[in-house]
C-alpha cells in the first residue's frame, strides 16, 4: 500500500518520467476505465432499467474526475520538469500538452451533462413526477415521462389485455421514456388520447396511437428536443430520429421542419385544423362525441 501511495504522490507532484505519467498514468488507465464502464454500462442495461444506468453514472463520474484531475496535473508537470532539464524535445511536449487541453473540450460539456444524470438519478429534475391510473379497459397517464414509467405501463399491459386505449396528459419529459412508451403503445396496438394537452416528449407516444384523439379545447405542442452537454452532432441525430419517425406516421414535410425549428424554449400549438390535415390526430371529442377528421 505504501508504495501505491508513494506511486500516486510522485505522479501529483510531476517526479515521473513522462512515459510513466502520461502513456501508463493517462492513456493506458483511461484505456481501462472507459473499457470497465462499457463492461458496467452493458450490464445495467440488461436489467431493463434505465435509472440505475443513471445512478451509476452519477456515483461513478465524480470518483472519474478525481483520477482526471491526478492524471492531468501530475503529467503537466511532469512535462514542465522535463522541459527544463530538456529531456524531451519541445515539439513532443507541446504534442502531448495540446492532447491535454483538448481533453477538457470533451469533460467539461460532458459536466453539464452530469449535473442532469445526478438531478435524473435522485429524482429531483422536476420532470419524473407520473400517475397511472387503469380504469377498465382504459390506462391513463398524467404527470411526465420520467424513468420507471415505462417498466409500469408494460407491466400494467402485460397483465390487462383487455386495454385499447391509453390517455396521455402530459407537458413532456424523457425523451428516451417516451419512445419506449410509444413502442409499447404500438406494440399492444392501443389507440391514444388527449382530454388536457399533450407537449414535448408526449407527442411520440401520441403518435404512435392506432387512432389519434383529442378533447376540443387542448391541444398538442410541439418543440426541438434538448438534453444538457449534448454536441451538435448528438442533437442533430436526436432530431433526425425525432423526423424520421414522424415522417414513418405521415407527416408531411412541410409540417415536421416547422416544428422541428421551435426552439426547445418555446412551443407551437397547431391549430385543430392543422393537426388533423398533417395526419397528427385522426379524431376529435367535440360535445361528448368522437368525430373523425381524417380524409378517408
Amino acid at each position: 500500500m505504501n508504495h501505491i501511495i508513494k506511486y500516486l504522490k510522485n505522479h501529483w507532484q510531476g517526479n515521473l518520467n513522462l512515459c510513466q505519467s502520461f502513456w501508463i498514468n493517462v492513456v493506458l488507465i483511461n484505456c481501462v476505465i472507459f473499457y470497465a464502464s462499457n463492461q458496467l454500462y452493458t450490464y445495467f442495461e440488461s436489467w431493463n432499467n434505465k435509472l440505475i444506468v443513471y445512478q451509476y453514472i452519477t456515483i461513478s463520474l465524480p470518483c472519474w474526475s478525481i483520477v482526471y484531475v491526478w492524471q492531468l496535473i501530475g503529467c503537466w508537470r511532469s512535462m514542465i520538469t522535463l522541459k527544463q532539464k530538456s529531456e524531451w524535445s519541445s515539439f513532443s511536449i507541446v504534442a502531448i500538452q495540446t492532447l491535454l487541453l483538448g481533453s477538457l473540450l470533451f469533460v467539461i460539456p460532458g459536466g453539464f451533462s452530469y449535473l442532469e444524470f445526478a438531478k435524473i438519478a435522485t429524482g429531483t429534475d422536476g420532470i419524473s413526477e407520473y400517475s397511472i391510473e387503469l380504469d377498465g379497459s382504459v390506462l391513463t397517464i398524467n404527470g411526465y415521462f420520467g424513468f420507471g414509467l415505462e417498466d409500469d405501463i408494460e407491466k400494467i399491459l402485460s397483465k390487462n389485455e383487455n386495454i385499447y386505449l391509453i390517455v396521455l396528459n402530459s407537458a413532456g419529459g424523457r425523451t428516451g421514456v417516451a419512445r419506449d412508451v410509444a413502442y409499447l403503445i404500438h406494440k399492444y396496438q392501443l389507440s391514444t388520447y388527449s382530454t388536457d394537452g399533450c407537449y414535448s416528449a408526449c407527442v411520440t407516444p401520441f403518435m404512435s396511437g392506432t387512432n389519434r384523439m383529442l378533447r376540443e379545447g387542448a391541444k398538442i405542442g410541439f418543440h426541438a428536443a434538448t438534453f444538457p452537454g449534448l454536441s451538435k452532432r448528438e442533437l442533430y441525430d436526436l432530431e433526425a430520429s425525432e423526423r424520421n419517425f414522424y415522417k414513418y406516421k405521415g407527416l408531411p414535410n412541410s409540417f415536421i421542419e416547422k416544428a422541428s425549428k421551435v426552439p426547445p424554449d418555446d412551443m407551437w400549438y397547431p391549430t385543430i385544423e392543422e393537426l388533423a390535415g398533417n395526419n397528427v390526430i385522426t379524431h376529435i371529442e367535440k360535445d361528448g362525441k368522437i368525430i373523425s377528421v381524417t380524409n378517408n
